[in-house]
Formats: C-alpha cells, structure tokens, sequence
C-alpha cells in the first residue's frame, strides 16, 4: 500500500526584502535601440547608488517581439558608495522583429 496523500501548503514568495528607503536612492536610466531590430536590439542602462553605503541592486531589460514573446535578461551588482554603472543587455538570435523594450529594478539591499 502506498502512505497516505498529504498536502502541504508552500508560502508564496516574498520580495527580496527591498525597503522603500533603500530603493529610493538607487536611480536607473535606459534607453533601447537598433539599427536592425530584426537581428540585434541593446538595452543600455546607467544605476547610480547615491547611499553612503554599498547596495547590491538587481534589474532586468526585455525586449518585446512582434511574435508575442518577451525576451528576458536579469544581472545583480554591487555598487559602491555614490557610484554608478554603467552597461548594456545585449539581445540577439532571435526569430522575429523587435517592437519595444524596457528596463526595470528588481531588487536593491545593501551590502555588509
């Protein structure tokens, strides 16, 4: 015989413990383009940190395809102390045109 079926409830998941006092201070701007949205599109992507401490932010960039999907991208890092980085997601090998982008902050706690 087999035991018994149970059923256990899991929580749902909870934010990475972002305080709004935290968030506030880590600025992000983006801007998306392509010469040729049907091979490559780019993300570029400024964070500053304007804490007097380090934080750790992690954010995300998308891109939207005429198709209907969405390809993601998501990267963590540690910022210094009134810092700021600057990068880009790179998106390419996809199957069909790309129409749109966007950026956004996911997470930021700060660094011990």
């Amino acid at each position: 015989t087999s035991p018994p079926a149970t059923s256990t409830s899991t929580p749902d998941p909870t934010p990475t413990g972002t305080p709004a006092a935290e968030r506030r201070k880590v600025d992000t701007d983006a801007t998306g383009h392509s010469s040729s949205p049907d091979e490559r599109y780019t993300v570029l992507y400024t964070v500053t940190n304007e804490h007097s401490f380090a934080v750790r932010a992690t954010f995300e960039a998308s891109v939207r395809l005429r198709n209907g999907s969405t390809l993601r991208k998501e990267r963590t890092v540690d910022i210094s102390p009134g810092g700021v980085v600057n990068s880009s997601f790179e998106f390419e090998g996809y199957d069909s045109t790309a129409t749109g982008w966007s950026f956004g902050l996911l997470s930021v706690e700060r660094v011990a």
